[in-house]
């Protein structure tokens, strides 16, 4: 045999000719050279361990107008809130004109309050559509310009990464990841944030209200408070941590589709569709369990919050009417304490359902900004390192090995001398 120079090749004694061993056109050195004989396709790597990341570094994209817009944003949502506590104390107000009515039998009293309720509660409730409109329009304004920087910064990044990190990290994972991780990221950074800014706001203004009305009543009111702030935390934990979990099985079942469909000629060649579908499943009944296990721990959560509340309902009921005939609690005090500290622990229930989207936002946060900071070990962005004019001569490399990153103790290929002549 002979190369592209016309210098006869020769097989050594005993050794048959591979495929797999061919010379190098512009270097007989690299006849020397051996290439392992294992298989040059990668296996498939463990699953990187992301970090979680805080829930303040999901806005590290925002510009100066977005951050603007979701400081209005959350105002509006705090002064909207207050609508809670002012809803309460009319209702309060409206319920002792009637209890004085039926006592009193004044018709133009009950008239006069009848219709100042229906007034103010009028006028506050038009000022509520106008401020839940214009906080729920701000923060996704300000979701979709991150959004889009997200995506851009995504995708280079993704584009830009070397050949290892795409042997460790399947194409349609990342893929998968740039539709279904943006839109996690952006439903926790949206008018979500905007509305549980908004439950917790009617949660601190009720409570005020009712400790200025009879500080007495309210503190036992509250007496479930600490316990539900435990739950809620602890339900938040754990959920962004299942999150993350299901989320990396769920991009796995969707990076597996996708390879399987883009080659799926080469698949029904080989008969592997029961082979790819079993992969599939397997997956995708992971994603599954997590997600039960999530389900049964938020529903478990949820029911021991409630039953704290109401436990404290049952307490202040009784406590209130002890209060109502030593104290002498009025019934508008009674009412709006009671239904203040009700209305503000309702909306702090509501509010906590939240957590679980915040959590996933981050878990899917925690990828896609792991991808934008993944600095590859030759980045075509950089200008750094020397770059020669001119380069006149022979580049000599010896005792060159080749690995997949996935497979580092696996050689691929081996090369004792490889030559590039006249470069």
């Amino acid at each position: 045999m002979k190369d592209s120079k016309g210098n006869a090749w020769q097989l050594k004694p005993g050794e048959k000719e591979n495929e797999n061993k061919l010379p190098d056109p512009l270097n007989e050195d690299v006849q020397k050279g051996q290439f392992s004989d294992t298989s040059s396709e990668p296996s498939e790597a463990k699953a990187e361990e992301v970090p979680s990341i805080p829930f303040i570094t999901l806005f590290r994209f925002a510009s100066t107008r977005d951050k603007l817009f979701i400081i209005c944003a959350l105002i509006c949502s705090a002064v909207a809130a207050v609508s809670t506590p002012l809803n309460t104390l009319l209702l309060a107000y409206l319920l002792e004109a009637m209890v004085n009515y039926s006592i009193f039998g004044d018709a133009d009293a009950f008239m006069k309050s009848l219709l100042n309720f229906a007034i103010y509660n009028a006028a506050v409730g038009a000022a509520l559509v106008v401020l839940s409109y214009a906080a729920t329009t701000l923060m996704n304004i300000a979701a979709y310009n991150q959004v889009y920087v997200i995506r851009q910064e995504y995708l280079k990044a993704a584009l830009n990464q070397d050949f290892g990190y795409f042997d460790v990290h399947k194409n349609a994972e990342i893929a998968n990841k740039m539709n279904s991780d943006i839109m996690k990221l952006e439903e926790g950074i949206g008018e979500k944030l905007a509305t549980f800014f908004f439950y917790q706001a009617s949660f601190l203004s009720s409570v005020i209200m009712a400790l200025v009305k009879g500080w007495k009543l309210a503190l036992l009111c509250l007496i479930s408070f600490p316990v539900t702030m435990t739950l809620v935390g602890v339900a938040g934990l754990i959920a962004a941590s299942l999150s993350k979990k299901e989320a990396i099985a769920t991009g796995k079942a969707g990076a597996i589709a996708e390879e399987v469909i883009s080659a799926i000629r080469t698949v029904y060649a080989f008969s592997g569709q029961e082979k790819e579908l079993d992969r599939y499943e397997g997956h995708l009944n992971d994603a599954r369990k997590i997600n039960v296990k999530k389900s049964l721990f938020n529903g478990l959560a949820m029911g021991c919050l409630f039953f704290c509340i109401f436990c404290a309902y049952a307490l202040s009921f009784w406590f209130g009417y002890r209060l109502m005939v030593t104290d002498g609690y009025d019934v508008s005090t009674m009412i709006a304490v009671f239904f203040g500290v009700m209305t503000g622990s309702a909306n702090f229930g509501i509010s906590s359902t939240l957590m679980e989207v915040f959590g996933s936002a981050r878990g899917a946060g925690a990828h896609i900004f792991n991808m934008i900071d993944n600095v590859p070990t030759i980045n075509p962005l950089q200008n750094r390192g020397t770059v020669p004019s001119d380069i006149e001569g022979n580049i000599e490399l010896k005792n060159v090995e080749f690995h997949y990153p996935s497979r580092p103790d696996v050689p691929v290929s081996t090369y004792k001398k490889i030559l590039v002549i006249n470069c």
